[in-house]
């Protein structure tokens, strides 16, 4: 069973744009419309076909020689943020970005609601959330990234899909942020159910986010979905996950590279 898409919508936004000034004519003749110094769209695609114009587009022919292609690195990341709906927290969630260099970065836990694009300081940010300021998910694309983007589908306040042509193929992004343990089962499955099925079969998939889940460090029977640098004990979630992960042929990446814990446990449970 499919899920719908989200009605999209446009939200005020409050955010302030360093280099809006240099870039304004620009802006204005690309069109849409202005928020204070933002630039928001109303019409953002909701579907994996081509545009009329989508295979004439001169920056995509460009850009698609070099990103995600085997000769250079695209940094891409999963954070969750806990609320972007503080004055200011759009800014710091940027900056840190900046930081990092990363091209992609998944959104868990935004709390806005509605759905929709908007541009900030030269990045592009596509956010599906639902009627209150609960949870909410998003994909941030920066300049250069934004420029390979050929569709993006809001599906929920939980998952959010976005297409971009790569150098030899199109792939496509799936961001989620899934219930915890405590859920019922009904709304876990719900929240993946249908939506990997429908990419298209030749697209790369990136399916990233927070799945509240633990994989755990034993990968007997899972040796070609994780490898041997998770921690943690498996969770029911976890389980889930490996179940997903297998049938769609798909691997955890950050269970393969050593890092510091530091880098790998974000949060530990109060109980």
């Amino acid at each position: 069973m499919g899920l719908q898409p989200a009605r999209v919508k446009n939200m005020l936004a409050t955010e302030t744009t360093q280099h809006f000034h240099s870039h304004k004519k620009r802006k204005e003749k690309e069109g849409g419309e202005k928020v204070g110094n933002l630039r928001s769209d109303r019409q953002p695609s909701t579907s994996y076909m081509k545009g009329p114009n989508e295979s004439r587009s001169p920056e995509v022919g460009i850009r698609k020689l070099q990103f995600l292609s085997a000769k250079s690195l695209t940094r891409i990341g999963a954070w969750n943020v806990r609320t972007l709906y503080v004055t200011g927290s759009l800014a710091q969630v940027l900056r840190e970005m900046r930081s990092y260099n990363l091209q992609i970065l998944g959104v868990s836990k935004m709390k806005w609601t509605g759905s929709g694009r908007m541009e900030s300081e030269g990045a592009t940010i596509l956010y599906s959330g639902g009627r209150l300021h609960e949870r909410g998910v998003g994909i941030i694309l920066g300049k250069e990234a934004a420029r390979t983007k050929l569709s993006w589908e809001p599906i929920s306040d939980r998952i959010i899909t976005a297409r971009i042509q790569t150098r030899f193929t199109k792939a496509t992004i799936v961001e989620v942020y899934a219930p915890t343990n405590t859920a019922e089962d009904e709304e876990r499955e719900r929240t993946t159910t249908g939506v990997l099925d429908e990419i298209p079969g030749h697209d790369m998939k990136i399916l990233m986010g927070d799945f509240n889940a633990q994989i755990g460090a034993d990968r007997s029977g899972w040796e070609e979905v994780m490898g041997g640098m998770a921690k943690g004990e498996r969770s029911d979630n976890g389980e889930r996950l490996l179940d997903l992960c297998s049938s769609y042929r798909l691997k955890i990446g950050g269970s393969f590279f050593r890092h510091k814990d530091v880098h790998t446990l974000t949060w530990t449970s109060p109980e």
